[in-house]
């Protein structure tokens, strides 16, 4: 004999919901269960390019990497793509733990340069910003190159406040390669769940 409760939430004995079952069954967590694999959890993987329209960009001091293109070259990987860019400003399909990771191929034609990426995050929609964090390097002289990588965590709770920006850092011009060939700056985000 099989035994049966009947529910439509699950709630903490303080009243705080857990989950609700629908009338077809389907069940859904106000968070992420612990010990969920990925596949299972509301998954996203989005990846972007930028300034599509040439090979190579230079940019300047303080300037905000912007006019992001998503990836839709033959083959490339995404799963419910939902990032938006505006001006340089991310905005998040959802609340979750987002994996945020860049890859910047970077060259001087000239004398060394000094790069830094910095990722500023906002919790009130841009109006101030704190700085999560700062990747560094240096390409040499005499048409150097360099590859630059980063990665982040964010927990996005608002998808109306929560957002954030990269930031460049250099002391002279540096050039950027751009577009969907394999030689091209790329912009990652991936839902944890």
């Amino acid at each position: 004999m099989s035994s049966k409760i009947g529910v439509q939430n699950i709630a903490h004995t303080n009243g705080t919901n857990a989950m609700t079952v629908s009338a077809s069954g389907v069940t859904t967590f106000t968070s992420p269960p612990v010990g969920l694999p990925a596949s299972t959890a509301n998954s996203m993987i989005d990846i972007f390019t930028f300034h599509n329209s040439v090979s190579a960009v230079q940019l300047n001091n303080g300037e905000v990497l912007s006019s992001m293109t998503r990836d839709t070259t033959s083959g490339v990987g995404t799963l419910n793509p939902g990032m938006s860019e505006s001006t340089g400003l991310w905005t998040f399909p959802s609340t979750g733990y987002y994996k945020i990771s860049y890859m910047l191929n970077v060259f001087s034609e000239g004398s060394e340069h000094n790069i830094s990426v910095l990722m500023n995050f906002t919790a009130n929609n841009g109006t101030s910003f704190t700085e999560h964090a700062r990747d560094m390097t240096a390409v040499d002289s005499g048409n150097g190159s360099e590859t630059m990588r980063g990665t982040w965590y964010l927990n996005i709770t608002n998808t109306s406040n929560s957002k954030f920006k990269w930031t460049l850092g250099l002391n002279r011009g540096t050039k950027f390669r751009t577009g969907t060939a394999g030689v091209g700056s790329r912009f990652y985000f991936v839902k944890l769940g």
